[in-house]
């Protein structure tokens, strides 16, 4: 509206996603450390070799952002790769990659190419990931670091064996459709391909969510494997808010011939000091072991704490962690909970007193 009262609407197409930053903006993250093995079966099981991984963005304009992507080990990994992602004017955005690798004597290169978008209220993504030679980045040095010492003077020819183990997929095709053909009603269809050194899987799948009502709504899943007759499963889920911070579901599921019923209710933790969150499982499957867990978590002031117990059958096993995070600034090192995309330092503030983040404590 000017200063005549004449008032004048544009309508242009709009499109948001993670893979644009702001013009000028430049965003980096640094990760150092050392991998961990069989995650949530042993305990204090590290490797003894350093890793390393360095990302940098930064948008060019508004519609080009650059990246650059580095992967390094102390035993002679050495990655490094390349992107970019450019606007297609409001209605969506294509994404394209390569990176290239040496580890030991072997060489290869990786390759992806991905568009996404939004069209007439239909959101669509289609992508291809190839890789060849004999690629390697963290994850497939760290696998092939296992498959050594596991099989260490057991296996005659242990090259060939730890290559062939350790191998990532070469072929990896996606496709998905989301839409909202009726009021509360959220459908979505997608196609996967995925092609490693042995084997080929594809797959279809479709998710359907509707609301029922403002605190309930049903969901149902269901995937075809493509590959082998017959093999399918179907997933049957009701969510119900509760109230507070408390949501309860319950479901049937029928999964290659398995028919599995699961419960689960917990309450979320919040973001401030003090928050408590718990969550209670059970699965029971016709003919299968079943499974149950129950966790509790306490954001203290510079950790959340959490502590799971799990059942699997006759077999128990339990988890404890403190997740935080060190900040250092000009006014010193902090130590704090987890940080995200950004943070604020809040000076003079006394005990209990609010912090408001989008209008909420």
């Amino acid at each position: 509206t000017d200063a005549t009262g004449r008032q004048i609407t544009t309508t242009q197409p709009y499109y948001y996603t993670a893979s644009l930053l702001q013009p000028e903006l430049f965003q980096f993250s640094l990760d150092v450390g050392i991998p961990r093995f069989n995650y949530g079966s042993k305990s204090d099981d590290y490797d003894n070799t350093l890793f390393a991984a360095n990302s940098l963005r930064y948008g060019l304009n508004r519609s080009v952002t650059l990246e650059s992507h580095s992967e390094f080990s102390a035993d002679g990994l050495a990655n490094l790769g390349g992107a970019v992602s450019h606007g297609l004017g409001g209605y969506g955005v294509i994404s394209s990659s390569w990176s290239a690798s040496r580890y030991e004597d072997y060489t290869g290169q990786k390759t992806s190419v991905s568009i996404e978008g939004r069209i007439a209220g239909v959101q669509m993504y289609a992508g291809t990931v190839r890789t060849f030679e004999d690629y390697f980045d963290l994850a497939r040095v760290s696998n092939t670091r296992l498959a050594r010492r596991n099989t260490l003077n057991r296996v005659a020819d242990k090259t060939d064996y730890w290559l062939a183990n350790t191998a990532q997929a070469s072929v990896i095709d996606r496709l998905g459709v989301n839409m909202t053909p009726f009021d509360r009603l959220s459908t979505n269809m997608s196609y996967n391909r995925i092609v490693s050194q042995s084997d080929e899987t594809r797959t279809l799948n479709l998710s359907v969510s509707r609301a029922l009502s403002q605190s309930s709504t049903l969901s149902a899943n269901l995937y075809s494997d493509l590959n082998h007759s017959g093999r399918y499963g179907a997933f049957l889920t009701l969510n119900i808010f509760l109230g507070g911070n408390i949501n309860a579901a319950a479901g049937i599921s029928r999964d290659n011939g398995v028919t599995g019923f699961s419960q689960r209710i917990s309450g979320v933790a919040d973001q401030r000091q003090g928050a408590v969150g718990w969550g209670v499982a059970n699965t029971t499957y016709q003919g299968k072991d079943d499974q149950r867990n129950a966790y509790m978590s306490y954001r203290a002031a510079l950790a959340q704490l959490r502590a799971q117990i799990n059942q699997y059958g006759s077999a128990t096993s339990s988890e404890f962690s403190a997740e935080g995070a060190l900040l250092a600034s000009d006014s010193g090192m902090f130590a704090t909970n987890k940080i995200g995309d950004a943070y604020t330092i809040v000076k003079n503030a006394g005990p209990h007193v609010d912090v408001l983040q989008g209008g909420v404590r």
